[in-house]
């Protein structure tokens, strides 16, 4: 009997939750910095831009090989996923998102993660058998 594969919604939900959770612990760490004065209000949104492409990254990374849905469309998907639960969030908390400016470099910035994680984290390919001649 082969191996059972886990259904694409669970696959798709484990990375996204992934990718929220770390996603929210590293902006409770650069808050913390901002807070205490170790680092200065200029360099928030190059941490941050730089969080959620890691996040999405790792959160597709996890996703990409547990699918049978190809590797690009997993990792696109964990970041829509990802992004959407974003705009949620944002909607449900200060009832507007901006999607001009900073708000749009944030969105490239998890694509461009999920798109990474579609391109680098491809299946191991198996070796066929030498044919000895």
């Amino acid at each position: 009997m082969g191996k059972k594969e886990t259904p694409l919604w669970i696959v798709l939900t484990q990375g996204s939750l992934l990718a929220l959770a770390i996603y929210f612990l590293g902006l409770l760490g650069i808050s913390g910095l901002l807070v205490n004065g170790k680092m200065g209000e200029g360099s928030a949104f190059p941490l941050t831009l730089g969080l959620i492409v890691i996040t999405a990254f790792g959160g597709a990374m996890i996703a990409v090989r547990r699918t049978t849905l190809g590797t690009l469309p997993t990792g696109l998907a964990i970041a829509a996923i990802f992004l959407f639960a974003l705009g949620v969030a944002g909607l449900a908390f200060w009832e507007s998102i901006t999607f001009l400016g900073r708000g749009g470099i944030l969105m490239g910035g998890a694509l461009c993660g999920g798109v990474l994680a579609g391109l680098l984290g491809g299946r191991k390919r198996r070796r066929g058998k030498r044919v000895r001649r």
